[in-house]
């Protein structure tokens, strides 16, 4: 089919074309509130953290993201000239620029890119480090958002490292805050009044966060 895939994707986002489209970034989040609930329950079994639901839940965030960005920007008043960004290459990091993510935010939002970049194009051969973690990504490892055994001179293998519900719940946090500031983006949007929200709910009444449901 050669390109055609991807030109029919990126048609549907520059022009405007016959038949029906629904929220769908609802039922990413949906299923990632229930993925977040398999994770922690799974990792409560093992050791407290342990949890393999992070590697499918990491990407699924950036398709709520992008999602959403199409939704809101498709809404009263429209702008679809805005998404044309994301027919473009780093269509993540143009969307941060657009959306004004700066400092920390902006920072953590690159860690989770890359994280998401080693999942959906694994290269998970030595990293050339005692520690079986690329060097590039050692900041996450000095969150102490990894699986790990905490030496320097040993460590699990690269995605049993990243295996971790707390990695889960830092990657649902930081999805939130740029969700935040894709819906804060336009003031004409919210004057219309319309249920345009991110809500996000306590898990077990606990303080992990993980999106819920955006909806309007």
């Amino acid at each position: 089919m050669g390109g055609e895939g991807r030109k029919s994707r990126e048609d549907r986002l520059k022009l405007e074309k016959s038949g029906t489209w629904v929220s769908s970034s609802t039922d990413f989040t949906i299923l990632l509130k229930r993925l977040y609930r398999h994770s922690k329950n799974y990792s409560k079994s093992v050791d407290g953290n342990c949890s393999p639901y992070v590697l499918c839940a990491i990407p699924m965030l950036f398709s709520a993201l992008r999602c959403l960005m199409i939704e809101y920007e498709s809404f009263y008043p429209p702008d679809r000239a805005v998404l044309k960004v994301l027919t473009e290459p780093n269509d993540f990091s143009k969307m941060l620029d657009h959306y004004k993510v700066t400092g920390q935010l902006l920072q953590e939002a690159n860690l989770l890119n890359e994280i998401r970049n080693e999942i959906v194009h694994p290269a998970h051969l030595p990293t050339g480090t005692s520690d079986n973690w690329p060097e590039y990504l050692q900041e996450i490892k000095q969150m102490g958002l990894l699986q790990s055994t905490g030496k320097v001179e040993v460590d699990y293998d690269f995605f049993a490292q990243m295996s971790s519900h707390k990695l889960f719940s830092w990657a649902c946090r930081v999805a939130q805050d740029i969700a935040a500031c894709i819906v804060q983006s336009n003031s004409q949007k919210s004057k219309t009044k319309v249920r345009f929200t991110v809500n996000f709910q306590e898990i077990n009444n606990e303080n992990d966060l993980c999106m819920s449901i955006i909806e309007f």
